[in-house]
């Protein structure tokens, strides 16, 4: 019984010891879970507030980007009005020249470019034809026009701010590379400019009309060059020979220095040109001869210009000295009285260029020697203001050989039309049975022909001298 209550006491103990340290254990269990709740409160607590300075964050940065929206669309809104005026604007253009019946190109021109080293007039003029013609606004015509400069012409735009309009870019760039500035040296040129020796007298013309546009840019139509007024009196049709060709045309009379001024459209329907290094006018198939006023051709004797022989019964070539220029480019050699010759000299005939020495035909139809001495008169010189031209013929038929050609031309004035084509297809028909050239003969076997000499030997007999116009078929 003793044991039992020892036991039972012991039991007691142990459970209360038991109860004990489960005690202590649930309050070290309350304390560690309320220091973990306090620790995740505090968490909690600080995510909630990082959460709600974010959620904070976030709502102004929407109210921001709201306000941006609004401001770009409004900005929007006004581009879209403004692009919808100027596309109305341009469709009213469109209807406006299709009412007209003007035909719209569906085509889009391409504006020029320019480098700063041509003329910026012509540029100009063709970039404000582009943008006609393409209907470009002012912002689209500044776009381009920006776009367009290109090398040294592209230098200026650093000094152009971007807003600037395309008013105030195209000033700039007049000031820069106009014409104004070079008034002085067009003037200087216009009155210096000469014919080139290469230049046709269209290009000559159009240059002259380009530096005086360059020159006077204002210049109204009925003013010269100078700058002075020229009023037209008076219009009349008349009929002028220039050389042998007569010209029809309509003359305005005005107060000038110049007895008469023949103008472009009239040179370039008469297929005119003038050389001004030969001073001379070309009509058609003439050469008509120029000269300044009061400085008109005039006649010249020729002298030996140095000691020459001419054999016997021969003719030569004698070079002659003129006493003084003709003034125009060419010149008839003709015998003179007053020259007096040697007996049994005679001058021909010679068309010459006007210059200081000139080849002179001269024969000698004596037994002797003749000498022509230094300075001695020889011929007289009288100038040409006139030179034909040789009529070209037509080109000889087909199958007709030049020399056969000639033959038939050289029957052409006795013979119809109809008889002549006759002729042409006759000898071009049987051409081959002609001569080709002077050696072309061949030979033949139906005729037989001998010279009997007798006994006479061959005998040896020097050359003979013949003409200079002979031995061209030698």
């Amino acid at each position: 019984m003793a044991k039992l209550d020892s036991y039972q006491e012991k039991a007691e103990i142990g459970l209360s010891e038991l109860l004990a340290r489960l005690e202590d254990v649930r309050q070290t269990d309350r304390r560690e879970l309320k220091e973990m709740m306090d620790v995740n409160q505090a968490r909690t607590d600080g995510k909630h507030q990082e959460l709600t300075e974010r959620t904070g964050k976030t709502q102004r940065e929407l109210e921001s980007v709201e306000v941006c929206l609004c401001a770009r669309t409004d900005k929007l809104q006004e581009e879209l009005t403004k692009t919808k005026r100027e596309f109305q604007a341009r469709l009213e253009g469109v209807q406006t020249r299709t009412e007209r019946g003007i035909a719209v190109s569906a085509s889009t021109a391409q504006p020029p470019t320019f480098y700063g080293n041509s003329t910026w007039s012509v540029f100009r003029r063709q970039f404000e034809t582009v943008a006609d013609h393409n209907q470009w606004t002012d912002k689209e015509k500044s776009t381009y026009l920006i776009t367009a400069l290109k090398g040294r012409a592209a230098e200026i735009l650093p000094g152009i701010p971007a807003n600037t309009t395309y008013e105030e870019t195209l000033q700039a760039l007049e000031d820069r590379f106009g014409d104004q500035h070079f008034a002085a040296a067009y003037h200087c040129q216009l009155r210096t400019r000469t014919q080139k020796p290469t230049e046709s007298l269209q290009d000559f013309a159009t240059a002259i009309e380009l530096l005086a546009l360059r020159a006077y840019p204002n210049l109204p139509a009925n003013h010269t060059v100078s700058g002075g007024s020229l009023p037209i009196l008076k219009e009349v049709l008349l009929t002028l020979t220039l050389g042998r060709q007569p010209i029809t045309m309509w003359v305005f009379v005005a107060n000038i220095t110049d007895e008469l001024i023949l103008g472009l459209d009239i040179l370039r329907a008469y297929d005119a040109s003038v050389d001004i290094g030969r001073q001379t006018l070309r009509l058609a198939e003439e050469e008509v001869s120029l000269w300044s006023p009061g400085a008109g051709p005039r006649p010249s004797n020729l002298v030996v210009a140095k000691d020459h022989v001419i054999p016997a019964r021969s003719e030569g070539i004698v070079m002659a000295k003129m006493k003084n220029r003709l003034g125009v480019e060419n010149g008839l050699v003709e015998p003179s009285p007053q020259a007096h010759p040697p007996e049994g000299i005679y001058v021909a005939r010679t068309l010459v260029q006007d210059c200081q020495e000139v080849p002179v035909r001269v024969m000698n139809v004596t037994q002797k020697d003749q000498k022509l001495r230094r300075g001695s008169p020889l011929a007289h010189c009288e100038p040409v203001t006139l030179v034909a031209l040789p009529e070209m013929g037509q080109p000889p038929a087909p199958g007709l050989t030049p020399k056969l050609a000639d033959v038939t031309t050289a029957a052409k004035p006795h013979l119809s039309p109809g008889e002549f084509q006759e002729l042409e297809d006759l000898v071009s028909e049987y051409a081959d049975i002609f001569a080709q050239d002077n050696e072309d003969y061949g030979r033949t076997n139906r005729v037989y022909h001998r010279i009997d000499t007798g006994e006479a030997r061959p005998i040896r007999q020097p050359p003979r001298r013949i003409s200079l116009l002979k031995s061209f078929w030698f």
